[in-house]
């Protein structure tokens, strides 16, 4: 059966790698990753080990294991007083520095554990977080290992779009490992599609004219893809003490997992020859993952990412994005310009949305995103019907009210963005064609479609959705387009029942998120930010929103889906939460790692 579905992959990939083939052209010397493969600059002057240890231990952090290789560093500091509930391990962050292989190797060594635990149990265990169980039969349990199987037979092609220096990583991951393990399982092979398995099991699930037409028996019903994430930027007048704060809830399943693997990983890297800015950051990740759930950099850019159902993706490539484009983006980004432009550049194929800070700029932007294409025909994704009945827009409204542009496939909402009102007037035809009840008021600044998380009042993904806040210092994104373009993407009939009931759930998000900054607009400081962002936790407003979530042994507390994280752009400090929510958060100030970085004005 395996050899059957591989021989349909092939069938519909076939040619498709000819558009990348500039990139691949210019990255062809990735395909030898065991050598560090680019010629690099002299690193940015290091702090000494002992200001190393001492920037831990000013953070609450204990050095408890270094290890070099060719001159390079990496350390590993435990919390003094912060461990996982489950197995009572301090959490631990790590610091590594050099070349991408170099800190590839250095965290090999000092995380192989993790690594392991992150290329077996979690590879294996995070596909059937996307299909329904109850839905899907025993007879079709072989479709969870489907596209690990495929993936690892197109690698080698796949990795023609994944920047070079990230390749490099993920071959010193596994040769770290076998320093510390000659019999480790952790191959390249299993890095490789632990870091892009993800965008590759999208494309097929987002994808009805690919495998789900080919395989008897799928329907939509069996697919429960995870969509799930908030963030939000608040600056300027929102913040009663001037700093910039960067809110991210990356809420995605553990597999049992990746509660006790997560960490924060400090990158100090050399530059790649060819590449003018190449900055030092700060990752909530996981050893094994080379993206980034979180990331903020030394310029103090801080960048996330949320999943985005949408029917514009490449059907053939899963392409660069996500927690891979995170960690790009934010290596190269020393303004949220510069982060934006190298997404837009990015051969990305799978829709999400990502967040851009700018705490040196005080800027922020919601970049919606689908596979990178010169021209974006929106209204190809939409219900025939919907179009017929003139319950949608046509060409000639969007060339008249569309405010923004398409930029290869994207489109931007920055922070002093003006939502197209035009659009709106569509909305009562279409919640009417759905049977649900529509109130104007309903879509003001605080208003909410769905007053509870129970709530069913939304007609799906056919609307055009509130931008909300119109504050020029917020921005704030779930896990729905927003410009009307791109919307119009979003109501693709297919990812529409992909993503079934989640909708009431992402708008329900959406509002309440919005409310609480703007409850809070004007005050908001460091603990009103982390309080916001962490909306969703047992102990706020709504204890039971994470009542199904895995639980401890003694049923006390549950894990985190992910990780929840907020940044101080302006001080450059990060303060995360993952494992249990009786888990403590941590926290780590990066100019003490990695000095100070002047931004131009």
């Amino acid at each position: 059966m395996i050899k059957f579905l591989v021989g349909i992959w092939q069938f519909l990939t076939k040619g498709v790698f000819s558009v990348f083939s500039t990139h691949a052209n210019e990255q062809s010397s990735a395909n030898d990753v065991a050598t560090t493969g680019i010629h690099r600059s002299k690193a940015r002057p290091a702090k000494s080990t002992a200001e190393l240890t001492q920037a831990f231990f000013d953070d609450g952090y204990e050095v408890v294991q270094e290890v070099a290789f060719q001159g390079q560093r990496g350390l590993k500091a435990q919390s003094r007083t912060a461990a996982n509930y489950q197995t009572h391990e301090k959490k631990a962050v790590y610091y590594v520095e050099g070349s991408h292989y170099q800190m590839g190797y250095l965290l090999g060594q000092l995380a192989a554990a993790k690594v392991e635990a992150m290329t077996t149990r979690f590879l294996d265990s995070i596909i059937p977080s996307f299909f329904n169980s109850s839905e899907a039969q025993p007879k079709h349990e072989w479709l969870w290992k489907l596209a690990i199987d495929l993936l690892e037979d197109f690698d080698k092609k796949l990795r023609a779009v994944v920047p070079p220096p990230l390749l490099e990583e993920m071959q010193g991951l596994v040769d770290g490992c076998r320093v510390v393990n000659a019999q480790t399982t952790v191959t390249f092979e299993k890095i490789f599609a632990l870091n892009i398995g993800v965008d590759f099991l999208l494309s097929i699930v987002y994808n009805v004219e690919g495998l789900w037409k080919k395989i008897p028996g799928i329907q939509p019903q069996h697919v429960q893809a995870p969509i799930f994430c908030n963030g939000f930027a608040v600056f300027g007048n929102a913040t009663i003490d001037g700093a910039h704060y960067f809110g991210r809830d990356f809420m995605f399943p553990t597999a049992d997992v990746f509660q006790d693997t997560a960490s924060m990983v400090i990158y100090n890297p050399e530059r790649p020859a060819g590449q003018e800015t190449w900055l030092p950051l700060v990752a909530v990740t996981a050893p094994g993952f080379v993206g980034a759930v979180t990331s903020m950099n030394a310029a103090g850019i801080g960048i996330g990412v949320d999943m985005a159902p949408s029917g514009n993706i490449n059907r053939s490539h899963p392409g660069l994005n996500s927690l891979l484009l995170v960690r790009y983006a934010s290596h190269r980004g020393d303004s949220a310009e510069a982060a934006l432009q190298t997404m837009i550049a990015a051969p990305r194929g799978v829709s999400w949305i990502y967040l851009i800070a700018d705490g040196a700029h005080h800027r922020a932007a919601i970049v919606e995103a689908g596979a990178a294409t010169p021209q974006l025909t929106v209204l190809d994704f939409p219900p025939t019907e919907l179009k017929t009945k003139g319950l949608l827009p046509d060409q000639n409204f969007l060339n008249q009210h569309e405010t923004q542009k398409p930029q290869n496939g994207l489109m931007v909402r920055w922070h002093d963005y003006q939502y197209p009102e035009a659009f709106l007037q569509f909305n009562p035809a279409l919640f009417k064609q759905y049977n649900k009840p529509y109130n104007p008021a309903e879509f003001g600044e605080d208003g909410f479609i769905n007053p509870t998380n129970s709530g069913t009042n939304c007609p799906q993904a056919y609307y055009f959705a509130p931008p909300r806040a119109s504050k020029p210092d917020v921005v704030l994104a779930t896990n729905m387009f927003i410009t009307p373009s791109m919307r119009l993407c979003g109501m693709d009939p297919w990812t529409v029942e992909v993503a079934g009931s989640h909708f009431n759930n992402l708008q329900w998000r959406y509002d309440t998120l919005n409310n609480l900054i703007m409850e809070n607009y004007g005050r908001i400081d460091a603990a009103k930010a982390r309080e916001i962002v962490d909306f969703l936790a047992p102990y706020g407003k709504f204890p039971d929103y994470y009542k199904n979530n895995l639980r401890s042994a003694d049923g006390k507390t549950v894990q985190i889906n992910g990780a929840t994280s907020l940044c101080n752009l302006t001080a450059k400090t990060i303060t995360s939460h993952y494992g249990y929510f009786a888990d403590e958060w941590i926290s780590l100030r990066l100019p003490g790692y990695v000095g100070d970085y002047t931004v131009k004005t």
